[in-house]
């Protein structure tokens, strides 16, 4: 079931035969699922994880996922009190067909009970907001440098597992593309005194909105389901149970994140949908 879920490993592992392609990629998953969850159940595999490199990849990878949220909880309190309502003319009948020049009024009702018409706009350069954003940025920064250490501590990892003498420079290993990727998501927020507009353009150089990008942070939480899954975290077990039919398997987020799906499919959807619908709503949001 390993196997399946992760694809054949070589010419030898796919079936000569097949009658139905879609109902044999079925049979092969659910054969793959139920392997998995067998040899999980074998008293002998027990939890591995130690005091090894598993366990300060398991705490540096909750220490990431931390600092992600602090700063995405930052953003969306940023955007908020970005937002506020002024008194200023506008049009009260947006939809009578005159071109009045105005923005569209905004019924706002104060404590004494009193109703006014204002127009909400959007603000950046009060003290809140540069308070707020020097958080974020602060945050994303040294998120950006525990990735970095992140990255530090796979090549010390792959350094003592293959017993290397001299440690692979980041730049010259394969980890370069995929760090330059995080890098990038984790550096994106909305920085503190750039949201100023120019004598071009009544625009912001760089508007507040780019912060809904931070969501994308969130990847790390894949990373977190997985060293925390028991397919991960005995791998090395199952490796030894499966023989050499498994020893080829590379038990990664991917893998772990599609025995997961296959086990608890309805739960696995909702969440992820319920997930994904928030962040885009969000993001619709503050765009508009």
């Amino acid at each position: 079931r390993v196997m399946a879920l992760a694809g054949p490993s070589s010419a030898a592992d796919r079936p000569m035969v097949s009658s139905s392609p879609l109902a044999t990629a079925s049979m092969g998953e659910k054969r793959k699922t139920a392997l998995m969850r067998d040899l999980l159940k074998l008293e002998n595999l027990t939890d591995v994880m130690g005091p090894g490199m598993d366990t300060r990849f398991r705490g540096m990878n909750l220490e990431l996922l931390l600092l992600a949220f602090v700063g995405i909880l930052l953003m969306v309190a940023e955007l908020q009190v970005a937002w506020r309502f002024r008194d200023t003319k506008c049009d009260p009948n947006p939809n009578d067909g005159v071109d009045d020049d105005l923005d569209p009024c905004v019924s706002v009702q104060d404590a004494d009970g009193n109703t006014e018409l204002l127009v909400r706009e959007e603000i950046g350069s009060n003290g809140w907001t540069q308070g707020l954003k020097g958080l974020i940025a602060v945050s994303s920064f040294w998120l950006v440098w525990r990735v970095w250490c992140y990255y530090k501590l796979v090549l010390l990892s792959e350094r003592k597992k293959h017993h290397m003498m001299d440690p692979v420079p980041l730049h010259r290993s394969t980890h370069l593309w995929p760090f330059l990727a995080e890098l990038i998501v984790c550096v994106l927020h909305p920085f503190p005194f750039l949201n100023f507009t120019t004598s071009w353009s009544d625009r912001p150089f760089i508007n507040d909105k780019v912060g809904v990008w931070m969501f994308a942070r969130l990847y790390l939480v894949f990373r977190v389901i997985r060293d925390h899954s028991a397919i991960y975290r005995k791998r090395r077990r199952l490796k030894a149970a499966g023989g050499d039919k498994l020893s080829a398997i590379r038990f990664n987020w991917w893998l772990t994140i599609k025995y997961i799906f296959f086990e608890h499919s309805v739960v696995f959807v909702v969440s992820l949908t319920t997930v994904f619908i928030f962040i885009i709503s969000y993001s619709v949001y503050v765009m508009e």
